[in-house]
């Protein structure tokens, strides 16, 4: 797996119409240049080559999450760890029993307890196999956390998310949502604003400004009628990893 290849990936991205694309679109050369000289830590390019070749879908998500996560409007700096936040934050899954990331397995105490451990071994893989800097791994272990303490897997709360942490937690939930159909960005802004307090406001803000491009002869009478199903069922995944 190579930065050319995310280069290659995020141009097709960027070509959707709509949800992922929109988000893009203001900033597409600044991040296709920012992802070519993406710093991938020997350890971690491994690891997502691993990811390419033997789970292609959540090696997509892992593509998908990067753009997603570079739609706030930061410095190089904090551009360049929000990508590899994205790109690298479901990393711990890999350690996880296959059965547990199947639809249709039935989960038990045990089970959750598995499964909701993947943040943390994330932030371990990049603590233990790279240098990349402390902020990324802790932000990686923060993606299910929540604003208001209902998330897992330590139930962290307010100022103990770090900026990067709230911006992924927000990331996990959109990546269910943005290309789901007819005004996709605008249901993505209402699943993230519908417990007041559970997400980072400003990290919502690009989307809410990226809905108003959404297309205009959008049926919205329809689009209201098809939002619930994939909307509540894009919220129990991202809720469930």
């Amino acid at each position: 797996m190579t930065t050319a290849q995310l280069v290659q990936g995020l141009q097709v991205l960027s070509e959707r119409r709509g949800g992922v694309g929109l988000l893009l679109a203001p900033r597409l050369g600044q991040l296709l240049e920012e992802v070519s000289h993406l710093p991938l830590h020997p350890a971690a390019q491994l690891l997502l080559t691993t990811v390419q070749t033997t789970r292609p879908a959540v090696f997509a998500h892992a593509l998908e999450a990067m753009a997603l996560a570079a739609a706030q409007d930061w410095d190089r700096y904090e551009l360049r760890l929000a990508l590899l936040g994205g790109l690298l934050h479901d990393l711990g899954e890999m350690y996880l029993d296959p059965r547990y990331l199947e639809d249709d397995t039935a989960f038990d105490a045990a089970a959750y307890r598995h499964v909701v451990s993947h943040p943390v071994v994330g932030q371990q893989l990049m603590q233990r196999l790279t240098d990349y800097p402390e902020a990324l791994g802790k932000a990686i272990s923060q993606h299910h956390e929540r604003l208001d303490g209902s998330g897992y897997p330590l139930r962290l709360a307010g100022e103990a998310l770090t900026p990067l942490g709230r911006l992924l937690a927000v990331t996990e939930v959109l990546m269910g949502i943005a290309d789901s159909g007819p005004a996709a960005l605008s249901r993505a802004t209402l699943a993230l604003c519908l417990v007041p307090g559970e997400f980072d406001v400003h990290m919502v803000e690009p989307i809410q400004q990226a809905a108003h491009g959404e297309d205009a002869d959008i049926d919205h009478e329809e689009a209201d009628a098809q939002a619930l199903e994939p909307l509540w069922q894009a919220l129990e995944h991202a809720q469930q990893g």
